[in-house]
């Protein structure tokens, strides 16, 4: 097989993520002298598999285009900055803990979407809800909407410099799919300075509308019932649930607040039994001085 020039430095972050899709690698800073040819790849590589003139089988890597970017398959190899897919998997871990309980609703990560609508390209969302899924089991790598008679219900992609179109072209896309509901999150990767900026659009009919912010600068999903909003710093994306006003928190985040508050907890009981201890050596100090001025016959 013939390797791109960043085979050796490319490390796959996802391995653990539950993602049944194209091969998303995050690659390492490399020396500049390198630059130029790791350009020979800008929107990733996929690997075909050709016959040599000996009838041997032999593997070659094709650049991608960023038409692939917006119908991409499975096993293509699609170079993302490791923040961005930091983001994306915080946002499925905090949907995750949404959807659990609501039956036959499924969350997708980095999921090819197949519509079966001619001439529809047929992307992998970064995150997907789709409700009233009929069989789990039979989902892999894509999610046949035809097949399950269902297509997601809320979409959100966590946009990336090196792939345009997830502001234009897949509006287009998820609005002629039917999908209702359609969240954008630019964390500004190529700048991160700026602030974060989120835009939703929600379908009214068959087209898409702007979904407007509240007056906290939230956007309302009304079909998983959380809003996206940020915190005040314009860099960290906040997701809510709308009915109970509860922040929705990542694996790592109900881990660490967990911590904390038995840490809270133990620090409180200590407190307690100290203060305990001091009411229990002043009541005892009362006590002593109370029996030696009865012996001094300073009686009550």
């Amino acid at each position: 097989m013939i390797a791109p020039p960043i085979i050796e430095a490319k490390i796959n972050i996802l391995t653990n993520t539950p993602t049944n899709g194209k091969v998303h690698h995050f690659t390492l800073p490399k020396p500049a002298v390198e630059v130029a040819e790791v350009n020979a790849y800008p929107y990733g590589w996929r690997t075909v598999i050709e016959t040599a003139p000996n009838g041997k089988e032999i593997y070659r890597d094709i650049p991608l285009t960023a038409e692939d970017f917006l119908n991409p398959q499975l096993g293509d190899s699609m170079p993302q900055d490791p923040e961005h897919a930091k983001i994306a998997i915080a946002i499925y871990d905090r949907l995750e803990k949404q959807v659990k309980n609501q039956p036959q609703t499924e969350l997708f990560f980095d999921t090819k979407m197949v519509w079966h609508i001619p001439g529809l390209q047929e992307p992998f969302p970064d995150v997907s809800v789709v409700p009233n899924v009929k069989d789990r089991a039979a989902i892999g790598g894509t999610f046949d909407c035809l097949e399950q008679g269902t297509r997601p219900c809320l979409i959100v992609e966590v946009m990336s410099p090196n792939y345009q179109g997830d502001d234009t072209k897949k509006v287009e896309i998820y609005e002629q799919a039917g999908v209702a509901e359609y969240i954008i999150l630019n964390p500004h990767l190529e700048n991160r300075s700026l602030p974060m900026v989120l835009t939703g659009y929600r379908l009214v009919g068959k087209r898409y509308q702007p979904i407007q912010p509240d007056a906290t600068g939230q956007l309302l999903s009304q079909t998983v019932g959380v809003k996206f909003g940020l915190d005040k710093t314009g860099r960290a994306l906040i997701l809510t649930d709308a009915l109970t006003g509860q922040k929705l928190l990542t694996n790592e985040e109900e881990l660490a607040a967990r911590l904390e508050a038995e840490a809270r907890a133990q620090a409180e009981a200590l407190a307690r039994e100290e203060e305990l201890a001091a009411r229990l050596e002043a009541e005892a100090r009362v006590a002593m001085l109370e029996a030696r001025l009865r012996e001094l016959g300073f009686n009550e």
